[in-house]
């Protein structure tokens, strides 16, 4: 397996930091925003703390200078990480050759979408 490239740990620090807007009980529904200041792509996961519903996705591609806003029901907890170095060339059943498709925050199975399972 290759190495780990430095990826910048202080641009997803940065990612996460600015990340969200955090959902309230109080609130009908809510917001994240995600945007993505690095100079290489980075691919966000979720997952949803125990009790609470996934999010519409949970897991994607985010070019350079993208932003998405991904929408949460009132109440929602859980987390949102950068992954990188990820590679979803599939073998032909939905996995990626080699079971792990990211170099960094990996969900597990070789899939864009972490489907529950962390990082």
């Amino acid at each position: 397996m290759e190495a780990p490239r430095n990826h910048g740990a202080p641009c997803l620090l940065l990612l996460l930091a600015l990340a969200a807007q955090w959902c309230s009980v109080s609130t009908a529904s809510c917001s994240f925003t995600i945007s993505n200041y690095c100079t290489h792509t980075i691919w966000p996961g979720t997952m949803a703390g125990a009790g609470t519903p996934q999010l519409p996705t949970t897991g994607f591609r985010l070019d350079p200078g993208q932003t998405v806003r991904i929408p949460a029901p009132a109440g929602w907890s859980g987390r949102i990480w950068a992954r990188t170095g990820c590679n979803f060339s599939t073998d032909g059943s939905g996995a990626a050759a080699g079971a792990v498709a990211c170099q960094t925050g990996d969900c597990g199975g070789g899939h864009m979408e972490c489907g529950g399972t962390g990082g």
